[in-house]
Order: C-alpha cells, then sequence, then structure tokens
C-alpha cells in the first residue's frame, strides 16, 4: 500500500536547501544524478516503479529496466528541486497555459467554486504556480502520514500566501473545510490517481491493460457542492514548467447513489492520465504497485 511518507531524510532535504539560498544551482542539479543512481541501485527502491513500467512498456531486460527507472527517478528528483527553488525565491520558469487560466476564471464567474483534479505527474509540486493571479482561496485537499517530511512550495518561504492544506487525515472536519472554500467560490485541489488507507468510497478503471482502484471523492464533493471539475496537468520540459491543457466536467447531484457515473468520470480522468503517460512515460510518479492493491481488494 502506499504511504505519503518521505522517501529522504529530513537531513537531505535541508541539504538541498542550503545549497539553493547559497545560489548554488548548477551543484544542486549536479548532485541529483548520484542521488537518483544511489535508490535505483536499491532493489526495495526499484521494485517500486517496476510495476509502471512493464504495464507502460512490457517486459525488457534488466539493463534498460534500470536505464529506464533512473531517467524516472532523475525526473522526479528534479521536479522536488524545482519545489525548494520556488519555496527560497529561486528563479523558476512556470508557463501556465493561457486557455487553462481562461477556463478557470470562467467556471469561477459562476460562484460554485472549482474542483482541479491531478495526478503524480509531470510537475505536480509547483503546477499550482501562477494561479494566485486569480486572486481565489485555494487548498490542497491532502493525505499526510506520520514522517513525511516534504513541504510544498509556499510553506517554505514564510509568506502569507491564498495556498493552504487540508489535512484529509481529519475526516469530516476535512470536507467540511473543503466545502466552504468552494462556497467561498475557491479552488480546491485534489489528486484523483492514488487510494489512502482511508478512501472507503472507490471505483475501478482500467488503466495500461489492467484495473486500478481511485477515490471516489473528487466526484462525490462536486456533486455535494455543485463544482465544476477540471482535469489540470503540467510537465516539467527543458527546464521550463508548461501547464498543459485542461479539461471541465460537471456532476450531476447525488451522485453518490450512482455508482456508475462515478466511474464514467473517474475513468476519463484516467483515460486523460493513461494519454499523458502516452506522450511522457518517464514523468508519472506513482511508486508502488497499483494493480496489485487493486487484485488484493478483488
Amino acid at each position: 500500500m502506499w504511504s505519503s511518507k518521505s522517501l529522504g531524510s529530513s537531513f537531505q532535504h535541508t541539504i538541498f536547501r542550503i545549497l539553493v539560498r547559497l545560489r548554488l544551482l548548477s551543484l544542486a542539479r549536479v548532485l541529483l544524478y548520484p542521488v537518483s543512481f544511489y535508490y535505483v541501485l536499491r532493489p526495495s527502491i526499484r521494485r517500486r516503479y517496476q510495476a509502471y513500467l512493464h504495464h507502460r512498456f512490457g517486459q525488457f531486460s534488466f539493463w534498460l529496466e534500470i536505464y529506464r527507472t533512473a531517467v524516472a527517478y532523475k525526473n522526479f528528483a528534479d521536479v522536488l528541486l524545482d519545489r525548494i527553488i520556488a519555496g527560497c525565491g529561486g528563479h523558476l520558469i512556470v508557463c501556465q497555459n493561457q486557455k487553462t487560466l481562461t477556463l478557470i476564471k470562467d467556471i469561477l464567474s459562476e460562484g460554485h467554486g472549482c474542483i482541479l483534479i491531478s495526478a503524480h505527474f509531470g510537475s505536480w509540486q509547483t503546477g499550482l504556480m501562477g494561479l494566485e493571479i486569480l486572486e481565489r482561496p485555494i487548498a490542497l485537499l491532502q493525505w499526510i502520514d506520520e514522517g513525511d517530511v516534504d513541504r510544498h512550495y509556499f510553506q517554505s518561504d514564510g509568506k502569507k500566501r491564498a495556498i493552504s492544506v487540508i489535512d484529509a487525515r481529519d475526516g469530516i472536519p476535512a470536507v467540511v473545510n473543503a466545502c466552504n472554500i468552494l462556497r467561498n467560490n475557491g479552488i480546491v485541489c485534489i489528486m484523483g490517481d492514488r487510494m489512502t488507507s482511508a478512501d472507503e468510497d472507490y471505483v475501478e478503471v482500467e488503466f495500461l491493460g489492467g484495473r486500478i482502484h481511485v477515490p471516489a471523492a473528487p466526484w462525490i464533493l462536486a456533486s455535494l457542492t455543485r463544482a465544476p471539475v477540471v482535469h489540470a496537468f503540467s510537465v516539467r520540459q527543458r527546464g521550463q514548467i508548461q501547464g498543459l491543457e485542461a479539461c471541465c466536467i460537471k456532476m450531476p447531484p447525488n451522485i453518490r447513489r450512482h455508482k456508475d457515473t462515478i466511474r464514467e468520470a473517474a475513468q476519463a480522468f484516467i483515460s486523460h492520465v493513461e494519454k499523458l503517460t502516452q506522450l511522457y512515460p518517464f514523468h508519472f510518479f506513482n511508486f508502488y504497485d497499483m494493480w496489485e492493491t487493486c487484485n488484493d481488494k478483488n
């Protein structure tokens, strides 16, 4: 089962924060190579990515697995370092898609808020940068395990921002907080590609030739609050964070009683993620066997 507990230690994160604050960005980038390769050489960590690679590429040689895993971990490390750079006031180029910003503005003009649903793909860690110009409250509904030392970029610089985190472990109070954000015509961001131990409502969908479980919470929340759902993704290319074109889905009321409707909406989202994995295969960062979890519950 997946856990949000950080792979790296607090000490390791601090080293990179120090390098960034000293403006030694080139050294920090170079240091990512040995760190990434170290994780690839550890079988227990390398196995975390095997399930995805096999579903995405099929069977391949051991050395090709080493190479592909190394590329993915290096991309993941770049994303984490980008987050530190943004949090420490460094220069980070973020190019939000203007069509996506216009779409969200139009949705917010309806007065019901907006639910951004994304995946552990590309630059999700810093993909929110640029949304603050909308001048609406933004909250991340996130499950935070004990031992998770990761900090978002907006939690690192000490500045007061419109973005906050709602800990999903709080249960009903977390849902109430998310609903209040939406009632105030704000934005709630949720990851839709990963189950937690507390997710009781879920649906089964097809992903890369297998079956996985995804949480039903985003669609139920949208149904309760009348907030439209927007698939929103970003990817890191050539040192820049590029926003990808999003799409909007509206959910009917009382959806919790209609599991098939939830499944259709969730499948549309996962199909969107699958399309992105075809275009950017080493930018999907779910380091656990999503398909095994589904088989175990079945």
